[in-house]
């Protein structure tokens, strides 16, 4: 509608425009004619029609080239744009992310410690020697004495102590011992229960003692002293030890001597 208003408008300044030109040449005076002119050839000679007035043709309307345009137009629809399409952007995605690790490893790293640190210094420098043990509590029945208050001299190697426990009332027991292990028994009364060991006695400086033989070697396991004064007998034996431990048990065994 909006162009046909247009149209229209244009038409009408087409025409007044052609009015005025035609107006302003009628208005020009015009030279005298002669006396006894002729006034046909005059009113032929004029531009124009025999009326003096010339008329213009109807103005070309402008060619309106989309009649898309012109149907909206007349239907009151306003006129589509025209859109051209772009390219989009290629749209950026963010970097894949790792998946979790499951529930059982992470539970678990949780619960693995974290390693301590190593110091380069305690690395480097030789682990201490472990310290002894300190020796066990004898038992309650043993009572620890000295050797001057019993009725023999011994030979204790460093470590070993000088033990006593209870038995009759003419009678007592003595055990030499090292931590928690007995290496000897002696027996000071008045009777006795030699021999013990089954061997070989063998009598010698005052004594008499059980030799065994085991892989080819004499072993003397036991001993016994017969005196006049109290306690009339002094009893030795070996205890049964490592074999290790067995020669050093046999040499204090030895080193008994009654006072």
């Amino acid at each position: 509608m909006k162009a046909l208003l247009l149209a229209s408008a244009a038409v009408l300044l087409l025409a007044d425009v052609a009015a005025a030109q035609t107006a302003g040449q009628a208005a020009q005076p015009r030279p005298a004619s002669p006396p006894g002119s002729d006034i046909t050839r005059d009113l032929n000679s004029m531009p124009g029609d025999p009326m003096g007035t010339t008329r213009a043709g109807p103005a070309t309307p402008p060619v309106i080239e989309e009649a898309e345009d012109e149907d909206e137009a007349e239907s009151g629809t306003p006129p589509r744009a025209t859109v051209t399409p772009t390219t989009p952007a290629p749209a950026t995605r963010p970097p894949p992310r790792s998946a979790p690790p499951p529930i059982e490893e992470v539970e678990a790293m949780e619960d693995t410690p974290a390693d301590p640190p190593v110091d380069d210094d305690d690395a480097a420098s030789a682990p201490p020697e472990p310290a002894e043990p300190e020796a066990p509590p004898p038992p309650p029945s043993l009572t620890r004495v000295a050797v001057a208050d019993a009725p023999f001299d011994i030979d204790l190697p460093a470590g070993f102590q000088l033990y006593q426990r209870p038995a009759g009332p003419d009678a007592a027991i003595y055990e030499v011992r090292r931590r928690d292990r007995g290496y000897v028994v002696i027996y000071a009364g008045c009777c006795s229960q030699f021999p013990i060991f089954t061997g070989r006695q063998v009598e010698a400086t005052g004594r008499f003692s059980v030799v065994t033989s085991e892989n080819g070697e004499q072993h003397a396991v036991e001993h016994l002293f017969q005196r006049e004064d109290a306690p009339e007998q002094i009893h030795v034996w070996v205890s049964s030890v490592p074999e290790a431990d067995r020669a050093t048990a046999e040499a204090i065994a030895q080193s008994v001597d009654p006072r």
